[in-house]
């Protein structure tokens, strides 16, 4: 975490955004014949504007290799604005 929003605000709202980014694991898993096993780390790395709202959201790293999922991460990153205006 880079620059002046404090690291606590921006584990608060991922935090209560975890149900979101759970969603893209399970419609993927869903998807694939026979649940077969989606395993691995994906590193989102994103910019909190000074009016709270998101941008610039891009998979940084990622073991996955799911890109479904890592679209997915993207886009509810981009819905974490709501959330960041609430806790600034």
């Amino acid at each position: 975490i880079i620059g002046a929003v404090d690291p606590a605000v921006v584990d608060q709202g991922i935090a209560n955004s975890r149900q979101m980014i759970d969603n893209c694991y399970y419609e993927e898993y869903l998807a694939k014949p026979g649940n077969e096993k989606i395993a691995g780390k994906v590193l989102v790395r994103f910019q909190i504007n000074g009016d709270g709202s998101v941008s610039k959201t891009s998979v940084k790293a990622t073991s996955l290799r799911n890109e479904n999922i890592e679209n997915c991460l993207n886009r509810e990153i981009h819905t974490f604005e709501n959330l960041f205006l609430l806790l600034f």
